[in-house]
């Protein structure tokens, strides 16, 4: 064995060794290159991919369309950022989602989850309501799981535009779950929504709760499939084929009031909501008098109203009032137990 190498096999650990740094920085290199080449291949497949995922969700009903994208991120993220995007559907109604940006990260080895933000906003409109809602700022995410696609949104500082004027929240919150496989039968899930308004201005309650809300929440299932095609044609085969709206919970809260309900929702032969409710009213002396103060209910009844209430309310173990009845949606009109006391507004679908 040559001196040379002896002395190399015979240096001490943590000795100076030319040959051992030369091949680290080379497997550096090595490694640098090959996580590049994965990196940049990803990234083009994704561009790629755009298209086809495009024309699937347009066969589906869901026009998606955006100005340009880019791709970057490199080397920890992969970023879509499209602008001008948009989206567009009839179902479950005609909608219209716009972002002059919308960006879209992902970490490289988990691809199954984005992470997506809307820095100069998001607008929301119902274009056969005429009605419209902007938001400042909106982030969230969507993850594909065996189960299916999950989204979750926060939009901020929300107001609405054209009927629903007036409306303003600090935070919406909603989370939609999509199942991998459609229904097929109306028992099936088609989607599950949970969504909440915080500290809001409710146009439409106004008059009842001076317009101020602190909670507004909703949670329920929409079952059954409803097939593509216009909106009314397709609720009047989803109807006819057994499907349902389980409202597992509708939460409104403010000024000391809360009203609670649950109950299963569905269409009846005219096209109209039908269904069967129960209601969980805390706080009802306060309601009497908001209905008192909208013009509801005279106010010499006010006093008589409020002791049926007392007379009639459950006492939970907290030593709460709460006043517990039944409400059903039939024919239009709005009963609790066997007295009707209001008309349902008529929905024409588009």
């Amino acid at each position: 064995m040559c001196k040379k190498a002896i002395n190399g096999a015979l240096a001490p650990a943590g000795a100076y060794n030319p040959r051992m740094r030369r091949w680290s920085y080379g497997l550096a290199v090595l490694a640098i290159a090959a996580y590049g080449g994965y990196w940049l291949s990803i990234a083009r497949s994704l561009e790629r991919g755009l298209a086809p995922r495009a024309a699937t969700l347009r066969a589906q009903g869901y026009d998606v369309t955006w100005q340009s994208v880019a791709v970057g991120g490199f080397p920890f993220t992969f970023r879509l950022r499209f602008a001008g995007a948009a989206l567009r559907t009839n179902r479950p109604a005609p909608l219209e989602a716009r972002s002059a940006e919308l960006i879209a990260t992902a970490t490289p080895f988990e691809l199954e989850t984005w992470h997506v933000t809307a820095p100069r906003g998001a607008s929301l409109d119902a274009t056969s309501l005429a009605a419209g809602i902007d938001a400042a700022t909106l982030e969230g995410s969507v993850a594909t799981t065996d189960e299916g696609t999950a989204i979750d949104i926060a939009a901020h500082d929300v107001v609405g535009r054209g009927l629903a004027h007036g409306l303003a929240a600090d935070t919406f919150d909603a989370a939609l779950t999509l199942p991998r496989q459609a229904p097929q039968s109306h028992r099936d899930p088609a989607l599950s929504l949970t969504a909440s308004l915080q500290q809001a201005t409710l146009p439409a309650a106004a008059a009842f709760t001076h317009g101020k809300i602190g909670v507004l929440a909703v949670a329920g299932t929409f079952d059954g499939r409803l097939p593509p095609g216009p909106l009314a044609p397709a609720l009047a085969a989803w109807r006819d084929d057994g499907g349902t709206v389980d409202l597992d919970r509708a939460h409104l809260q403010w000024d000391g009031t809360t009203i609670d309900l649950a109950g299963t929702l569905a269409l009846d032969a005219a096209m109209q909501p039908e269904g069967a409710l129960t209601a969980t009213v805390v706080g009802a002396d306060k309601a009497v008098d908001a209905a008192v103060d909208a013009g509801w209910l005279a106010a010499r009844y006010a006093g008589v109203a409020k002791s049926v209430l007392h007379a009639i309310a459950a006492t939970d173990a907290g030593g709460t009032d709460a006043l517990h009845m039944p409400l059903t949606i039939e024919d239009q009109r709005l009963y609790i137990g066997p007295a009707a006391i209001a008309v349902m507004p008529r929905i024409t679908w588009q």
